[in-house]
């Protein structure tokens, strides 16, 4: 492993682990958010499956102070909105 000198170019801006919270959140806004599921939680857009996921990426969002990209289900229709009278 090298050592720094003083020829060795500044640290990054960003800490390690703020850097990789910046790379997951630009991940999960790349693949179009998260959404609202059936139960109230967030899920990824592009694995509705994966809850865990979109909760983590909404603590991710707020450690950054970023908003998170909430996106609508593309089956809207098939059940009612969690806050809905009949959700």
């Amino acid at each position: 492993m090298a050592t720094p000198d003083s020829t060795s170019p500044d640290p990054p801006s960003l800490d390690p682990c703020r850097q990789a919270l910046c790379q997951f959140v630009q991940t999960v806004d790349a693949t179009g958010g998260v959404f609202h599921d059936e139960s109230g939680c967030h899920a990824p857009l592009a694995d509705s499956d994966w809850i865990d996921l979109g909760e983590a990426y909404v603590q991710a969002c707020a450690a950054l102070g970023r908003d998170i990209l909430l996106a609508q289900r593309p089956w809207a229709d098939d059940f009612p909105a969690p806050d809905s009278p009949t959700g």
